[in-house]
């Protein structure tokens, strides 16, 4: 395995030193070009299994479709009753004025 891996190594050395001898507009264009191809084989593959997929879901759905309908048996499941509500106290939340307030006690006397 060291020696596949001295070999690859080799050849890629020797591969980078002639893409430096190359012009760089040259192998701009190159690299560009074989992302372009990448991404078009990536985008098929890709196509491909989304394809697949909804054919699974497709065929998923239909056979859920053609079961029978489950019946529920047992106690039908009740609904819970809402809280009973509480009633606000009226006194508590009136404050008066001082001023109010003495004018009461003056005029209850």
């Amino acid at each position: 395995t060291i020696q596949m891996l001295t070999n690859m190594e080799m050849r890629l050395e020797r591969y980078l030193a002639d893409a430096d001898t190359m012009p760089a507009a040259f192998v701009a264009e190159e690299e560009k070009r074989l992302e372009r191809d990448r991404r078009a084989k990536q985008r098929i593959v890709n196509l491909e299994l989304e394809k697949i997929a909804a054919e699974e879901r497709r065929a998923k759905s239909i056979a859920k479709a053609n079961e029978p309908v489950k019946k529920r048996t047992g106690k039908p499941l009740m609904t819970r009753s809402l809280p009973p509500s509480r009633k606000k106290k009226e006194g508590l939340t009136e404050k008066l004025d001082p001023e109010v307030e003495e004018l009461n006690r003056f005029l209850a006397m």
